[in-house]
Parts: C-alpha cells; sequence; structure tokens
C-alpha cells in the first residue's frame, strides 16, 4: 500500500472522530476529509488529512458518495407509522404503500 493512503478508520481517529461517527458523518456526506474508494475499501490520502488540518476547509463534496439503503414496501401487517400515515392523509395502508411505490 501507498504511504500516502491511509485507511479511512486510521483518518477519522486522527481528526477525533469515532469509527461509528465516522460512518454515520459518511453517509450524511459531512466527514470533512475526502474519502476514495479502492475496490471495497474506503481510504484517505494523507495528504487531504493534512490540508484539512492545516486549513481546516472541508472537503466532503470530493468524496466518493456513500451507498444509499433501498427500502422496499413489505406487504403484510403494516407498521404503526403506516397506520397513522394512512389515517392522517385518508386513506387505507394499501392504498398509502401504493403511493409510495409509484413514487407520490
Amino acid at each position: 500500500m501507498h504511504a500516502d493512503i491511509i485507511s479511512f478508520q486510521l483518518a477519522a481517529t486522527r481528526i477525533g472522530y469515532s469509527s461509528a461517527a465516522a460512518y454515520v458523518a459518511r453517509r450524511r456526506s459531512i466527514f470533512p476529509i475526502r474519502v476514495r474508494q479502492i475496490g471495497s475499501k474506503l481510504v484517505c490520502f494523507e495528504s487531504d488529512l493534512q490540508e484539512y488540518l492545516r486549513t481546516g476547509t472541508s472537503q466532503a463534496h470530493l468524496s466518493v458518495p456513500a451507498l444509499k439503503k433501498i427500502v422496499e414496501v413489505k406487504a403484510g401487517r403494516p407498521t404503526k407509522r403506516e397506520s397513522l400515515e394512512a389515517a392522517r392523509k385518508g386513506l387505507t395502508v394499501p392504498q398509502l404503500r401504493a403511493q409510495a411505490k409509484a413514487g407520490v
């Protein structure tokens, strides 16, 4: 591995983030150091870390975007949230689910 490449976890630790907080910040696109992906590994460059420490300017907009979880609407018994939301909109749960699936 090139000396200029450090792991995402190490970069997070060096700027005071816990591992969990770093992954949450990355998912929200607010992790301040540019994150790159090499294969399946998340890495940062030492030069990006040093630049952030020197200037304090966020590089989040340059990072590889985090994968978004795709939440599918499940068939079966409705959740309490679904029931309340359907009632608030004056719909049945199947109608609410159909709207969600259609992207309305």
